[in-house]
């Protein structure tokens, strides 16, 4: 939504925000987008919640980059289920404030080390790091199979 101006989900966004890691060397960058913006909404249909360019995003979850999250699963928990497993960066701007209220010390401090807000200058993008947390850094290659992985929430909010 970023990239869209807060009016649509916008691929070419997302195609962005997924090269920013993988030019940087990280193996692994998926994004997790919920179904229904994979599909077009009916004749007649109001539904805005839907991809600018359903066939880009389709060519990004053949590559491996995007994850289609199934309807009537939490869109924000996956996400975040899934780096706190493969312990990789969540790149997303929730706040995740229903999450916080129920983790531990041990979870609080880790989703804020990992957890990347972002923002578009134009057609580029840009993680936003808080001054005592480092920025996603670059995977050395050697480290590419442990560490190169980066988790990002569907349509960037």
């Amino acid at each position: 939504w970023a990239h869209g101006e807060g009016k649509r989900f916008s691929v070419a966004g997302l195609r962005t925000a997924i090269e920013y890691f993988t030019k940087r060397g990280y193996a692994r960058v998926m994004a997790f987008v919920s179904t229904t913006f994979s599909q077009a909404p009916p004749e007649g249909s109001t539904r805005t919640r839907v991809a600018d360019d359903i066939p880009a995003l389709e060519r990004l979850h053949e590559a491996g980059n995007v994850e289609y999250i199934p309807a009537g699963a939490d869109d924000t928990i996956l996400p975040l289920q899934y780096a706190w497993e493969v312990q990789g960066y969540l790149v997303c701007n929730s706040d995740y404030r229903d999450f916080k209220q129920g983790c531990t010390d041990e979870e609080e401090v880790w989703i804020r080390a990992q957890h990347i807000y972002f923002t578009f200058i134009q057609e580029d993008f840009i993680p936003l790091c808080e001054p005592d947390l480092r920025c996603p850094r670059t995977a050395e290659p050697d480290a590419w199979e442990e560490e190169g992985v980066a988790a990002a929430e569907e349509g960037y909010r």
